[in-house]
């Protein structure tokens, strides 16, 4: 049996009710029984911070991610998709966040091959919490806490303040039509808390993470499963 401590999202103890699998090794809320959740025109906010990320940074930083197979955006603050499912943001002139998907595994071979590091590129696994926001209300909701004016959003990564909290926002995409906000995790529960109440107060709720990647049903492991295999 896997004695090792588990993950847990930094709102796991606001989340503790919705909580029914496990995936990437974290307790995560994957399906609900919510009707509301198939409509993408609906409001709802999700918990993604489940997703393994790691950064790498310095000035070799690049040329390293690239030996490794990594797609890296082109312009400073921008994003490509990687491989099965996950993602590549560029936050820095050198700097790179790397996140996994439902079923990447890239992340863990990053850092394992990276290790303690080599001259000119540092890495560092990263425990930010993630919220998902999507439906035709969302850039109403974003207003209330946000000076940037989201109602036409561009490609790139916004840099910006969410209710006082400094955040990083990626506008919705062709591939994933809904908000993607990474906040520190010391702050994640009061900034959870603040636009849940928001969304809640508009007629949204709390949303499931196979609703915005169904891959999570089939990829998530019951408590008892992850105890005896864990991923």
């Amino acid at each position: 049996m896997n004695s090792s401590p588990r993950r847990s999202s930094p709102l796991a103890a606001v989340l503790s009710d919705h909580g029914s699998a496990v995936l990437h090794g974290q307790p995560v809320a994957v399906t609900g029984p919510s009707a509301a959740e198939a409509d993408p025109a609906a409001l709802t906010i999700c918990d993604a911070s489940v997703f393994p990320r790691f950064q790498v940074s310095g000035p070799g930083a690049g040329a390293w991610l690239e030996q490794q197979g990594v797609a890296l955006p082109d312009a400073l603050f921008g994003w490509t998709p990687q491989d099965p499912d996950g993602i590549c943001l560029r936050t820095g002139r050198n700097e790179y966040l790397i996140e996994d998907g439902p079923a990447g595994s890239r992340v863990g071979m990053l850092a394992r091959q990276l290790g303690a590091g080599r001259d000119g590129v540092y890495g560092l696994s990263r425990q930010d919490a993630q919220i998902l926001l999507r439906g035709a209300q969302v850039s109403e909701v974003l207003a209330q806490v946000c000076g940037v004016d989201f109602r036409e959003p561009d490609e790139r990564l916004v840099f910006t303040r969410l209710a006082g909290v400094s955040a990083v926002v990626l506008p919705p995409q062709p591939e994933q039509p809904w908000f993607r906000m990474w906040v520190d995790a010391t702050h994640a529960v009061y900034l959870w808390q603040t636009l849940l109440q928001i969304v809640q107060e508009m007629g949204g709720d709390v949303s499931h993470l196979a609703s915005f990647f169904p891959t999570c049903s089939d990829l998530s492991q019951s408590p008892a499963q992850a105890e005896e295999h864990p991923q």
